[in-house]
């Protein structure tokens, strides 16, 4: 009679899982590596621990990143449409607007959100201004000026020329800002009494770096720590009225699988002095 199989304890199981997740990985890790700097990488490549530490490797691409006219139309017509995460968004600005009509839209490309709402809630009395880097409003203001965009959006490359904000938008932008967001809302001319978040990418590790392919730019992409995002969020003096997991967007880096899939999260946050 042959004896039974033997059975791996718990630990032992999740340890020889993990290694067969590595023995399958790493081939592809490797071969990921090598065509990160070539046209055929992958849209995300390398992990980093701080954006510093990320700056040589991203010198070596000779882009501009986000500040460059090339990328403007690299899925304007995608960022156009409406997704199923932007829902949360149309519902919590429908109920600040109109009272509150001073809408900053941080990092918002060519008004694309504008355009996607527009047909779905009354954005007539809203104040709205875009904010984002020169090249791109650059290219806004030209295409605003063939009648390409929208005439009632304001496009601003400076942060200290956009007008005082009620609302302040933040939908992708946040995995590209460059310093603490708390100071980015610090530098408005007043803290908005709402804040709209939307495509946070977080994870359950420690805070990661990686390169984003955009066409041919590259460009920093930050994936924060999920618990310690959300404690800055107390910190800076809001409330999370809400908040929302966007389970269709979530990244795995090829060239460093083992550090698992992002997640994507949503948060409507008021200021805390104007809770009732």
């Amino acid at each position: 009679m042959a004896s039974p199989a033997p059975q791996l304890r718990p630990g032992w199981r999740k340890a020889a899982n993990r290694a067969l997740r590595l023995a399958v990985a790493l081939p592809r890790a490797g071969a990921a590596r090598l065509l990160a700097a070539t046209e055929h990488s992958a849209r995300f490549s390398g992990a980093y621990n701080s954006s510093a530490a990320l700056t040589p490797a991203l010198a070596r691409f000779k882009t501009r990143g986000y500040d460059d006219e090339s990328v403007v139309d690299v899925s304007f017509d995608e960022m156009c449409r409406r997704e199923t995460w932007d829902y949360p968004i149309l519902f919590w600005l429908g109920r600040y607007l109109p009272d509150l009509p001073f809408v900053l839209d941080a990092g918002g490309h060519l008004g694309t959100k504008y355009i996607a709402f527009s047909d779905l809630i009354n954005l007539s009395g809203a104040h709205w201004t875009v904010h984002d880097l020169p090249g791109i409003v650059r290219a806004a203001r030209a295409r605003q000026n063939r009648g390409e965009l929208p005439a009632a959006i304001t496009f601003e490359d400076r942060l200290d020329q956009t007008p005082a904000t009620d609302i302040l938008l933040v939908s992708g932008f946040l995995p590209y800002l460059d310093i603490p967001f708390s100071e980015f809302v610090a530098a408005l001319r007043r803290r908005p009494k709402v804040i709209l978040l939307n495509k946070v990418a977080v994870r359950d590790g420690a805070e990661i770096f990686t390169i984003e392919r955009i066409g041919s730019a590259r460009v920093p992409y930050r994936i924060r720590n999920r618990s310690q995002w959300e404690s800055r969020i107390s910190a800076m003096g809001y409330e999370m009225l809400d908040s929302w997991n966007i389970s269709e967007i979530g990244h795995v880096i090829p060239t460093h699988p083992w550090l698992g899939r992002s997640k994507s999260r949503g948060y409507a946050l008021l200021r805390r002095d104007e809770i009732e």
